[in-house]
C-alpha cells in the first residue's frame, strides 16, 4: 500500500470539495485496494475495525470500498470517496502535483517494503529493471527513477515466476500472501529488504477533512492508551506503538 498515482484530475486542487458526496452525509467512505493482514478482499479487517473505532463515536458511518490504487485518485477527485488508506505522508506530495493532500499525524499502519529477485540476478536489485505496481510511487519514497510499472502485484509476481521480470517492489506482507494465493514458492526467489515507512489516511484540504483528520489523531492517542488496543487491532496496533516510540514521532512532538 503506498502513495497512490494521485494525477492531474484533481483540477480544482486541495481546496476542492467533494463533487458528489453530500458534506452533510454521516457515511465515511475510505477507499483502499487488497492489502493482506490489513484489508480483506470484502473490506474487512482491523483498517476497518480502526476507522469505525474512530469515527463512529463522533456519529459517522463508515465504510470500505476495494479499487486499484491507480483508480482512487479520481474517486477521490469526483466524491466517490472521502479518503485514501494506505499513502504515504503528504510530504512525499510536496511538488510533485498542482495540489496537496491533508494526512494526520498518526499513520494506520507500518509497511516492510521488499525487493523479490530471481535468484541468478547479479549485484543488487537497484542494478536491474526492478518492476512495481502501477499507481505506487516508490520512486518519492526511494529517491529512484521508475524502471517497469505492472498493472497489479499479482501480474507481477507471476511475471517474475516466469523469468520475465528480475525483480518485483512491494510489501513483504503482499508477496507473501499472493504467492500463496497462486501457487508460487518463494524459496526459489531471492528477497531484500528495501525500506520500512509509515501509511497514513490521505484527505482532499478543506475544513471539513482538517476536522477529519484531527478526529482520527485523537483517536489514536486514546485508544493507544487502552489496555485491550492490541489484542483488538492486532499488527495496526503495534505498528501505531512502533511509530509513536519512533524518532518521526518525537520529532514531531516537538514541533506542535
Amino acid at each position: 500500500m503506498k502513495l497512490c498515482a494521485l494525477l492531474a484530475v484533481l483540477i480544482f486542487g486541495g481546496t476542492c470539495t467533494s463533487l458528489v458526496a453530500d458534506q452533510n452525509d454521516q457515511t465515511l467512505l475510505f477507499g483502499t485496494d487488497y492489502w493482506p493482514g490489513y484489508v480483506n478482499q470484502d473490506g474487512s479487517g482491523p483498517v476497518l475495525e480502526l476507522l469505525r473505532a474512530a469515527y463512529v463515536p463522533a456519529g459517522y458511518k463508515v465504510k470500505i470500498q476495494l479499487s486499484p490504487f491507480k483508480r482512487l485518485s479520481s474517486l477521490l477527485s469526483n466524491g466517490t470517496i472521502d479518503a485514501i488508506v494506505g499513502t504515504y505522508s503528504s510530504n512525499y506530495t510536496k511538488g510533485l502535483f498542482n495540489f496537496n493532500l491533508l494526512t494526520p499525524n498518526h499513520p494506520i499502519a507500518k509497511e516492510t517494503l521488499i525487493a523479490i529477485c530471481v535468484s541468478n540476478i547479479q549485484g543488487s536489485w537497484q542494478d536491474t529493471s526492478y518492476a512495481w505496481t502501477r499507481g505506487y510511487h516508490y520512486e518519492e519514497l526511494l529517491g529512484l527513477p521508475k524502471r517497469t510499472l505492472v498493472n497489479s502485484a499479482d501480474l507481477g509476481l507471476k511475471m517474475l515466476a516466469r523469468g520475465r521480470l528480475p525483480c518485483l517492489l512491494d510489501s513483504d506482507q503482499t508477496i507473501t500472501a499472493l504467492a500463496d494465493r497462486l501457487g508460487i514458492p518463494l524459496n526459489q526467489f531471492h528477497k531484500e529488504f528495501v525500506a520500512d515507512s509509515y501509511l497514513y489516511l490521505s484527505f482532499l484540504i478543506n475544513e471539513r477533512n482538517k476536522n477529519l483528520a484531527q478526529t482520527y489523531d485523537q483517536a489514536v492517542k486514546s485508544l493507544h492508551q487502552q489496555a485491550t488496543f492490541e489484542d483488538q487491532f492486532g499488527q495496526i496496533a503495534q505498528d501505531i506503538k512502533d511509530f509513536l516510540s519512533s524518532a518521526q514521532h518525537q520529532k514531531l512532538q516537538l514541533s506542535n
